[in-house]
């Protein structure tokens, strides 16, 4: 997470960075739900909602797709 974030960050206008980073969140922040326990949960969310965050701003044609996942995904987490 480390390096995408920091590419991410390096380049703003690089949209492919933009998007592995905020697909990276996605992943961990579900990845991180499904261990469970109020501490994976909160992380779970720390890490879901950066990435909506982040999928807010980002240019790509995939923008609302990657919005409605992430949206998708801290529905579930919290119900």
């Amino acid at each position: 997470m480390a390096i995408l974030k920091r590419l991410a960050e390096q380049d703003k206008s690089n949209s492919r960075w933009q998007h592995d980073l905020i697909v990276w969140l996605l992943n961990a922040g579900t990845i991180t739900a499904k261990i469970g326990g109020n501490d994976s949960v909160t992380r779970a969310e720390d890490l879901l909602r950066t990435g909506l965050n982040l999928a807010e701003l980002y240019p790509g044609p995939d923008r609302q797709n990657l919005i409605s996942l992430l949206n998708s995904a801290l529905w579930n987490l919290v119900h």
